[in-house]
């Protein structure tokens, strides 16, 4: 059944415009950072516009992808520690989706290992 209501919600409001203006990058904490100052990469998430492994999805095991990043010189020093979201604009709904939030991350922790991995699932999320 929720099948049905997210392909439903997906068709009437798949038209909806201005979903990025609510991103959490948008919010007042951001508006001294118009553009985005930090470059996070994941080998498992591929090349821009690649598809994700069903295992980072809540079809599969809902695993998160493992993230590495690195801050501009400009702020590195201004950094006290990180505070990652991972928000989805593309999704057919009123605001963006947050697929998830990690809080806290020490100054020195530059990148997260995949949760398949940490679990000892490398193989079943197509890393092994």
């Amino acid at each position: 059944m929720s099948a049905l209501i997210e392909v439903t919600l997906s068709w009437l409001l798949q038209n909806f415009k201005h979903r990025d203006d609510k991103l959490f990058v948008k919010g007042p904490a951001f508006a001294h950072h118009p553009k985005p100052t930090l470059s996070v990469t994941s080998p498992d998430c591929g090349e821009t516009d690649a598809q994700l492994a069903v295992a980072y999805t809540a079809d599969g095991l809902g695993a998160h992808p493992e993230l590495t990043w690195t801050a501009p010189a400009a702020v590195q020093d201004q950094v006290r520690e990180w505070l990652l979201v991972s928000e989805d604009p593309d999704a057919p709904l009123p605001t963006p989706i947050a697929h998830g939030c990690v809080a806290n991350c020490p100054l020195l922790l530059m990148s997260l290992m995949s949760s398949c991995a940490c679990a000892g699932l490398a193989a079943v999320c197509g890393q092994g």
